[in-house]
């Protein structure tokens, strides 16, 4: 049976931009799901920081599922209808969201260009797109193939979850604005950030992606700043300020000039 969404029953994140929170369910919505209708802009943006972050190992990942267990990129299931997200096998698929992100977040040119990849993040993908690359990435991105393949091999046919649209834009004719609407909570962390995506920094100090505070902020912490700063005050006085000090300390030579004596005339 086909579900349609009611936008006036979805809840928007807070704060002054005008997105929509809305979160459409296949078969009965569980109780993690349904807390992430309204949650603050800040718990997102602090899930986008986890997921960025996240490492390769298998620990990382898991950690990363355990605490944001809404934020699978990609609601794809067996063709018994087995969800197949945060799977060991669909590693290799997190790995490849997780680094499209971090193009992204770094401004990478070809990146920025790749209307796939913006696809992908925001959940823009048709349907008709979204199943030919569960059938076969290859022709659209082999790096995505490949994180593709385990999950083939693991559950054979590969499907979405939900026959609607991952996401989709909702023009609002009175407000005169286009609203944004997801199933997931990782695509509506994606739009809050894009809103604001001057914050995506990675710290000078220890190279961890951060969403930065205020326009000045390029390190991750204050910890990492006053690291960064000690550092460079070393630096300083290495090649400059020991040279000053010797200089300084040096002992001069002091010369007396005897002048003259004038003889008054008489």
């Amino acid at each position: 049976m086909t579900k349609h969404i009611n936008k006036h029953t979805l809840p928007r994140l807070a704060g002054p931009a005008k997105v929509v929170h809305s979160s459409v369910f296949w078969g009965q919505p569980n109780s993690q799901a349904a807390r992430g209708l309204d949650k603050p802009k800040q718990w997102f943006w602090k899930g986008l920081e986890r997921f960025v972050n996240t490492g390769n190992s298998a620990d990382d990942y898991h950690a990363l599922a355990s605490a944001f267990p809404t934020f699978w990129p990609l609601p794809v299931g067996d063709a018994r209808g087995n969800e197949l997200g945060w799977s060991d096998p669909a590693q290799g698929l997190f790995n490849f969201y997780r680094d499209v992100l971090r193009k992204f977040w770094t401004r990478e040119r070809n990146a920025l260009r790749n209307g796939l990849y913006a696809e992908l993040l925001f959940g823009t993908l048709t349907l008709e797109t979204a199943g030919s690359l569960l059938v076969d990435a290859f022709a659209y991105d082999a790096e995505l193939e490949k994180a593709l393949l385990p999950l083939r091999g693991e559950a054979g046919e590969l499907r979405l979850r939900n026959p609607l649209p991952l996401a989709t834009f909702w023009p609002d004719w009175n407000a005169k604005t286009v609203e944004y609407c997801s199933q997931t909570d990782f695509q509506r962390a994606i739009w809050s950030l894009f809103l604001e995506s001057w914050r995506t920094r990675v710290c000078l100090s220890c190279e961890l992606y951060f969403i930065a505070a205020k326009p000045p902020q390029f390190y991750c912490s204050v910890a990492c700043s006053n690291r960064a700063h000690r550092a460079n005050s070393l630096k300083w006085w290495r090649e400059t300020g020991a040279r000053r000090r010797t200089t300084r300390n040096r002992p001069k030579n002091r010369h007396t000039r005897i002048l003259p004596s004038r003889r008054t005339k008489t």
